[in-house]
């Protein structure tokens, strides 16, 4: 059990590592908009691609010139034992930062190296939870929707029609099939049908996915990430 618990917090710490990483990677990208306000949606979603990279990859490469030129900012050394640190990439963080965490951390004859250690596995379990709390809220919301557009009739657009449905969707990775509310006809529903087969062709469904999975593994995290389109684990 101990192994499982040390391996676990491992693992946090590194989600810890990928979301500071992510977040200045996220606050770059919100500056470069802000300066180039016309860039072309190319430009865009691979501006928005770079912080989702820094959010799913433990370790990437080290830049000079990057924000944070440092792969892995949150380093430490077991779970038994407060040894960590912010390896920033930037000299002057560290040195002022590391010291004070040092003070804090600091192994102790009265247990402090226990306590900080039960407080990691503690913290790093709650993390899971959530993790595994996203993930079932996702497979039950399917499953419920599955459900919901079981009797839905396909029309000659190739689109199935459901009654009920308050807005169009797409469910399906690899072979997608685009839902509509009964009441759409005429030019309205050409037009929603063309912007879901837009989304598709984007493999937008997938993306979504991703971006997903991505917030499940970062859901403490108060950031939103949009990637296109608003995160939907229908499409």
């Amino acid at each position: 059990m101990d192994g499982f618990a040390d391996i676990l917090s491992e693992i946090f710490l590194a989600v810890l590592s990928m979301s500071l990483t992510g977040t200045v990677a996220v606050l770059a990208v919100m500056l470069a908009r802000c300066i180039i306000r016309k860039a072309p949606r190319a430009l865009i979603c691979l501006m928005w691609a770079i912080p989702a990279i820094r959010l799913v990859l433990p370790a990437a490469p080290e830049s000079a010139f990057s924000v944070m030129p440092s792969a892995s900012p949150v380093v430490s050394g077991s779970a038994n034992l407060p040894a960590v640190g912010i390896n920033s990439g930037i000299a002057a963080v560290g040195d002022i930062v590391n010291p004070a965490l040092d003070v804090i951390l600091a192994p102790a004859a009265d247990g402090a190296a226990v306590r900080y250690g039960m407080l990691l596995h503690a913290a790093a379990l709650i993390w899971l939870t959530g993790v595994c709390a996203f993930l079932a809220y996702a497979i039950v919301s399917r499953l419920k929707l599955r459900r919901r557009v079981a009797m839905s009739i396909r029309d000659d657009s190739g689109a199935y029609l459901c009654d009920g449905l308050s807005s169009p969707f797409v469910i399906g990775m690899i072979h997608p099939k685009i839902y509509l509310p009964s009441a759409l006809a005429g030019e309205t529903k050409a037009f929603v049908i063309a912007h879901e087969r837009a989304h598709i062709s984007r493999r937008d469904n997938v993306w979504k996915l991703i971006s997903y999975v991505i917030r499940a593994v970062h859901w403490f995290k108060a950031t939103k990430y949009r990637f296109n389109h608003r995160v939907d684990i229908r499409e």
